[in-house]
């Protein structure tokens, strides 16, 4: 009995010791963390850790992964896009140091609606702090007075104006919140 004991400890350690010099095991990873806003976003990262593997890997966010899904990486520099519908929700490079990971909160999506009583719209989003470019949207009749941006968290103010001339539509502040999908109607009173 003794001996069999001594012989089945043996063969864990080895198995032990055949996996850690054999199998490779990442040691960091990158969560990429999103919203309802963005089912079926699929998510692409590439790079080369430097183990020297290079990584090409996609991977989509739906409700079965509850818009957030890990990928386990090796330490490196690696490119993360996100993109939905053709639209780019986010390109960033990513240096990961080992043991230690990064969660990457995607912007949530702002819808934007106009109707065409309105007429065609330009949509104009400044961020409150001024501490990037505005963004510019049409709401016209060939995108059914519909617009979506992907917005970062933070507080905006948006300034419509008839595409025709210079009336200002519509003018006023909105904040956006982490994983909280927003609508805004300029048609509603």
């Amino acid at each position: 009995m003794t001996g069999v004991i001594i012989a089945l400890v043996i063969a864990m350690v080895a198995v032990i010791y055949w996996r850690g010099a054999f199998v490779h095991t990442p040691t960091t990873a990158i969560v990429i963390d999103g919203d309802v806003s963005l089912d079926g976003a699929i998510v692409s990262v590439s790079g080369m850790g430097q183990s020297g593997r290079a990584v090409d890997l996609t991977t989509p966010l739906n409700r079965d992964n509850g818009y957030r899904t890990p990928v386990l990486l090796d330490p490196g520099v690696y490119h993360v896009i996100v993109h939905r519908g053709g639209t780019i929700v986010l390109d960033r490079e990513v240096r990961l140091e080992e043991m230690v990971g990064q969660t990457l909160d995607l912007p949530p999506a702002v819808a934007f609606t106009g109707a065409s009583s309105l007429g065609d719209l330009h949509v104009r989003i400044t961020p409150a702090a001024a501490d990037g470019p505005p963004l510019e949207l049409m709401l016209d009749a060939g995108h059914h007075y519909r617009a979506v941006a992907y917005l970062p968290v933070g507080n905006y103010r948006l300034v419509a104006q008839s595409a025709n001339s210079e009336r200002v539509t519509a003018s006023m502040p909105f904040a956006v919140n982490h994983l909280s999908p927003i609508r805004i109607d300029l048609a509603a009173p």
